[in-house]
């Protein structure tokens, strides 16, 4: 959804980058004397840096200051100097680690770019069309390279026609569209995002060192009807990563293996495939891999395949939303990824088990029927939006490992009526991550603010005082009173059921009872029961201990 939007952005931006209202500060580039506009980034500590239309030799700052605070630069955002044909050197800092779509596109008397040694990604076109442009290094780092980033740049243009590599990736080709099989060079580690889609090529030979594998990187190839991952060795492919749609319409391609190495799988990569035509309709899986759904929705609860190690991006990206549904993950998963069951609606609770160990981006955003979720110990970060949404959930329990909490990863949460953090050191936060407020949509404002904190008893003071959650208003202990013991057992007579938000006991007449939810907490204190049927209401579905005396009985609530 972000990239859609972003795609949007830079194909109606000025060619500064500039919008109205489009930055959070400025400040005055002291090497050139122009603005250098910056966007506090989702973590509260960095900056997005564009700027005016500069010319000669200018710097990046590493970092900047305004009212008091200093941010880190660690991004050249989209458009960022766009179109600057005075511009002719720039000196970017360390401390940047993304060069944005179009960053420099057009800035044809650019003669010295250095891109330094922690850049990770060089998006889309961020250097097309410097022809003066003659020299420059991939970084080692960089594990995602854009669709044309260094097209009719001077070095490209004195390139010969054909596949063209620069620092172990492929970026594609020039000249004349590619055909037949590809042999692409040993020693490659990446394939640039778009570099041969729509192609005519018919097979192509991947060597053993490719890392990755970009987005739409063979899309569109209407011919290709044979990919060999494994190349040049005998042992396991060391691939990693396949972006978005890299097969996708590909009609020919009737078998591509996913290596055992592969460890993130972007969305629709067979989509359209004659692999995929032949699948049956229904939840699609591919060497491991769940790939998302063919044919028409699929409804009612939900158990994913036992062995499937992951999920590709968006998996079920608005599945599940015209009956009640409830999805079992096996232990074999150890990441829900992206988006897997964005805007499913339908679902109302999901188990995750205690192999995974981080909550992607998006992954239950907009499942507004979603009454319980257990995120597992073993859990330690919540990506940005996980939850963004989920106005159904009354209360969220962050397991104690948990570190990271990204960017509006509980916004929307309106339901919300209770937040236990097991985290003896407050995670790492944003100002956004419970709360959001845009004067331009003030529907939007909701604040988890006032909503009961509870955290680890010797806590209570670290996040009173800390910056960002210190903003709870009601911060309290977990209460250490618990059942002695949670381990099953059975009483003589009494019967326990759960129900709709109730638990129902039975032939339970002078005993004394109280009952817990699974963190312990008291949900029904201790009280002496005269009747020998009792029910009691319960915040929300899931599991509850109920003790009787020194005994105890866990109970599952609708």
């Amino acid at each position: 959804m972000k990239k859609l939007i972003l795609s949007i952005c830079c194909l109606i931006a000025t060619t500064t980058g500039l919008w109205a209202q489009d930055y959070d500060f400025y400040i005055i580039n002291p090497t050139s004397g122009k603005k250098l506009f910056c966007e506090i980034n989702s973590n509260g500590t960095s900056v997005s840096v564009f700027g005016e239309q500069e010319s000669g030799n200018i710097a990046i700052p590493s970092s900047v200051t305004n009212n008091g605070k200093t941010y880190t630069v660690t991004r050249i955002r989209y458009s960022a100097f766009e179109n600057c044909t005075g511009l002719t050197d720039v000196t970017i800092p360390n401390s940047v680690t993304e060069i944005g779509s179009w960053a420099f596109s057009g800035c044809t008397n650019l003669t010295f770019i250095n891109i330094p040694s922690n850049v990770t990604s060089i998006e889309d076109r961020a250097f097309e069309n410097c022809s003066k442009l003659t020299s420059f290094t991939i970084p080692n780092a960089v594990t995602n390279l854009g669709e044309k980033a260094f097209k009719n740049t001077g070095w490209w243009n004195n390139q010969s026609d054909g596949t063209i590599y620069k620092d172990n990736w492929c970026l594609g080709y020039k000249g004349d569209k590619p055909t037949g099989y590809q042999n692409l060079l040993n020693g490659t580690k990446g394939i640039a995002n778009g570099a041969f889609s729509g192609t005519e090529i018919v097979g192509v030979t991947i060597p053993y060192s490719v890392i990755y594998i970009g987005e739409n990187a063979f899309s569109y190839c209407s011919l290709l009807a044979s990919v060999n991952t494994n190349a040049f060795s005998i042992t396991p492919c060391s691939l990693t990563t396949i972006g978005d749609f890299a097969f996708g319409n590909c009609p020919s391609l009737s078998s591509c293996d996913i290596p055992a190495s592969v460890t993130s799988i972007g969305s629709n990569i067979l989509l359209y495939t004659q692999w995929w035509d032949g699948q049956p309709d229904g939840i699609v899986y591919k060497d491991g891999w769940c790939l998302g759904v063919k044919g028409n929705e699929v409804n009612g609860d939900i158990t994913i395949q036992n062995g499937t190690k992951g999920f590709a991006d968006w998996a079920f990206e608005g599945m599940f939303y015209t009956s009640p549904t409830t999805i079992s993950i096996p232990n074999t998963v150890t990441k829900i990824a992206k988006g897997t069951f964005f805007r499913c609606e339908g679902i109302t609770a999901v188990s995750i088990p205690n192999s995974v160990t981080e909550i992607g981006e998006y992954a239950f955003a907009e499942c507004s029927g979603l009454t319980s979720v257990t995120i597992p110990n073993s859990v330690t970060k919540i990506g940005e939006n996980a939850f963004d949404g989920c106005s159904g959930l009354t209360s969220i329990i962050i397991p104690a490992a948990v570190t990271n909490i990204d960017d509006e990863a509980f916004i929307y949460c309106s339901g919300l009526t209770s937040i236990t953090c097991n985290a003896v050191t407050p995670p790492t936060i944003t100002p956004g991550t419970f709360y959001y407020y845009d004067e331009d949509w003030a529907e939007g404002n909701f604040s988890a603010y006032n909503v009961p904190l509870y955290v680890p008893e010797g806590s209570v003071q670290a996040y009173k005082n800390h910056p960002i959650w210190g903003n709870f208003t009601n911060i309290s202990a977990i209460e250490s009173e618990g059942p002695d013991a949670i381990a099953e057992t059975t009483f003589d007579n009494a019967q326990i059921f759960g129900g709709e938000k109730r638990i129902i006991i039975d032939n339970a007449a002078n005993t004394n009872i109280a009952i817990y939810d699974i963190m312990g907490r008291t949900v029904v204190k201790a009280q002496y029961l005269t009747s020998n049927n009792e029910i009691f209401a319960v915040p929300q579905r899931g599991a509850y201990i109920v003790r009787m005396g020194k005994t105890t009985k866990k109970v599952w609530v609708k």
